[in-house]
């Protein structure tokens, strides 16, 4: 978990600065499996990591960015990464998690 942690963390840093065109391809490239991780993981470092990278994305991409699909082509809309960001802020508020991953999902919502 801590690997995955660190790259989450890399990638969200790397998000921060970034222009729309990187942050596009780094959309394209890792968005759904950044959502696979929020959604699926149990480590609430792992859960931290994926939900600030998760921010960043949106900061980055801006309100363009839920238009870009979840694999970045544009294919499946709006709907589906907003339903992605969705689902990853449902997960962190879910009873069945550890009670501090609710205060992950804040930035999302």
């Amino acid at each position: 978990p801590m690997l995955v942690e660190a790259t989450l963390d890399l990638l969200g840093g790397l998000l921060k600065p970034a222009a729309k065109a990187e942050a596009r391809a780094a959309h394209a490239a890792c968005f759904r499996h950044v959502v696979a991780l929020a959604v699926t993981s149990d480590d609430a470092g792992v859960l931290q990591s994926a939900a600030e990278c998760l921010r960043a994305f949106l900061r980055s991409g801006g309100v363009e960015s839920l238009a870009w699909g979840v694999d970045g082509t544009n294919g499946e809309g709006r709907g589906e990464v907003l339903r992605s960001y969705l689902d990853a802020a449902a997960r962190l508020l879910s009873p069945s998690l550890e009670d501090g991953a609710s205060a992950f999902a804040a930035p999302l919502l």
